[in-house]
Parts: structure tokens; sequence; C-alpha cells
């Protein structure tokens, strides 16, 4: 039965044009903007004047320097509602589309990788993978089977919903607001004059289980710049990332195997955060 869900395909995204009414959600409330700074890019939204902390109106982010429209929404008393986007920072090719309703994903979400061809498209009303690019890989996963864990060929292997991309995307943002990095002036001066951009590397497996819970949390690599390690110990780095990836609970989807869910290893390769004067972070493979 779960078979049918594991095709993969590459498809061109079809041109898109999102047209927001931003009128229909601020006229009845008089709403006030505000905009922050992010690491390479400005955010712009609108809180409602009688509480500031409530987003109510058109939410947008775009590149700092490269003037690109990098996600795009609706706010409705605090929570997001409507058609969101989402677009890479390097080229501006479309990241994620979908719908939220009352501040919760709905109906079907299209994931995208830097070319624009799907990697996933994710059914969150009815909890089922339509489209998934981990299917037919060829490749092996550590995978439990008659008691033993054994490198394994998976009809298609564990994903993350949204795929790796966007989970090493998000991880790397609550690091730099973790540490108190985020728009850290003292701390990005530092790194200007790098001859090494990176300030990390890591990769790690994350055991999925086939009741699409997770388990253990695998560091495989990971390297601190020297400027880091000034700065924080290591261990406290490597306990951070282990958390926040253990904390993503309700994003799995099991490996199958001959038609069946089975415990398989999801490894995300080597991905990077950068300094503020390159790229943000960067996949290497």
């Amino acid at each position: 039965m779960y078979n049918k869900y594991c095709i993969r395909r590459h498809l061109r995204t079809p041109i898109i044009i999102f047209t927001f009414i931003f009128g229909f959600s601020v006229s009845a409330q008089k709403v006030k903007k505000k905009e922050e700074r992010k690491p390479g890019s400005t955010i712009q939204y609108y809180v409602l004047k009688s509480d500031k902390n409530i987003k109510h109106g058109r939410y947008s982010e775009i590149g700092f320097r490269s003037k690109i429209l990098l996600e795009s929404g609706n706010y409705v008393n605090g929570k997001k509602e409507g058609l969101w986007f989402g677009k890479y920072m390097g080229k501006g090719s479309y990241k994620y589309s979908g719908k939220y309703k009352d501040g919760k994903k709905v109906g079907v979400w299209y994931y995208f990788d830097y070319k624009e061809n799907i990697l996933q498209e994710y059914n969150y009303d009815s909890q089922k993978m339509i489209v998934n690019n981990d299917c037919d890989t060829g490749q092996t996963y550590e995978t439990y089977i008659d008691q033993i864990w054994t490198p394994t060929r998976l009809d298609c292997a564990p994903s993350y919903i949204g795929g790796h991309l966007q989970m090493c995307s998000y991880i790397n943002q609550k690091f730099l607001h973790h540490f108190n990095l985020e728009g850290n002036k003292k701390f990005e001066n530092k790194l200007k004059n790098a001859e090494d951009p990176v300030i990390i590397n890591y990769s790690f497996s994350v055991l999925v289980k086939k009741n699409g819970t997770i388990g253990k949390v695998k560091m495989e690599e990971f390297d601190v710049s020297q400027g880091l390690k000034n700065i924080f110990p290591v261990l406290e780095l490597k306990e951070f990332f282990t958390k926040e990836v253990q904390a993503l609970t309700d994003v799995w989807i099991p490996g199958i195997l001959n038609g069946e869910k089975v415990d398989a290893y999801y490894k995300i390769g080597t991905y990077s955060i950068t300094s503020w004067n390159k790229d943000f972070d960067k996949h290497k493979n």
C-alpha cells in the first residue's frame, strides 16, 4: 500500500504567480509596520497596534544584498494563514510552497531543490507522502532486520518532511539564535576577514523508527573553526545540535523495505555554516 507514495521524479516548477490581497486581513484592525535584520536578510511584517506581540498582515523576508523575496505570506491574529512560499537565498529559486490554516500546514506542500526540481510533495491532511526523492536511490542505509543492524538498500530511505536542506537551515537558524549570534556585530566582525569562512562542518545520522518517532542521534563529523572554539566549548555546541535534531519529533517518514516500514538511520552528509560575508550555509554532498 505504501509504495505508491514512493515515487521518484524530477519536474520543473511551473511558473507560479503569488498574489496576496493584503487589505482583507488588516482592514478591520489597525496595524503598525515592523522591520528586523537577520543574517543576510531583512524581515518586514505588521503587528496590531492594540498588541504589538501579535503579527497581523503581510510578512516578507528580503535578501539584504540580492533583494530576493526569500519568504512571503500572511498572518491573521498571530497565526500563519493562506499561501506561503520560500526561496533559496543564493539563486532565488523556490524552496517550498503551501498553505496554512489557523497556523497549521494544510493540504499538499511542495518542496524543491536549488534547481526547482521537486524533492517532495506531502499531504498534511492525509499525512501521506505523494512524491519522495529519497526513493529508489540505490543507496544503502543502516537498517534493523531480524534483530541485526545491517547496511540495506531500501525502497525508500527514511525522510524528513521538507528534505534535509530544510532541516539543516532550520537547525542553523536555531544555532544563531541560541548562541546570540543573530545580528551579533562583534562576532560578525571577527569573521569578516577570516581566510576560511566556515564556522562549523557537521554531519550526523538519526534513527527513524518504523512508527515515525526518532531514536539515537549520532554525530559523525563536527569540525569547528578556531574562532568559534575560542567563544564556545565544542562539547556545548555538539550537545546543542543533537538536542535540536531530537526535538524534531513530528516530521519524519520511516524507511520502506519490500512495502514494509523499517527502523533505519537517516544520514545527513556534510553541511556547513559559514560566515556572513560568504554564502550563509552550504551542503557539500
